[in-house]
């Protein structure tokens, strides 16, 4: 058996805004890779051609960055995976 139930008083609301309502609320600044870079991954500067796969990626160009072992590859998906909306797929 399926009961309703129906509160007698009001408890309260949650409202969550993504998007400024006719000026009320100011877009949030967006993030650059290098305050990523740096609060997220602890580094003060990109190692050599990082700055360019990821400026490349962000334009949403498609990318092939062929760096050697511990160049820094990594970096270069996860800064602009944290500044893209929802999900992104790395092949």
């Amino acid at each position: 058996m399926i009961k309703s139930f129906a509160p007698t008083k009001f408890v309260g609301a949650v409202l969550f805004l993504t998007e400024p309502i006719a000026g009320i609320l100011a877009p949030m600044p967006s993030p650059s890779p290098a305050s990523i870079l740096k609060e997220t991954f602890g580094y003060d500067t990109f190692r050599p051609l990082q700055n360019e796969v990821i400026e490349n990626v962000l334009a949403r160009k498609d990318s092939l960055a062929v760096m050697p072992t511990g160049g820094g590859k990594s970096l270069c998906y996860q800064i602009p995976a944290l500044m893209f909306e929802g999900l992104t797929v790395v092949i």
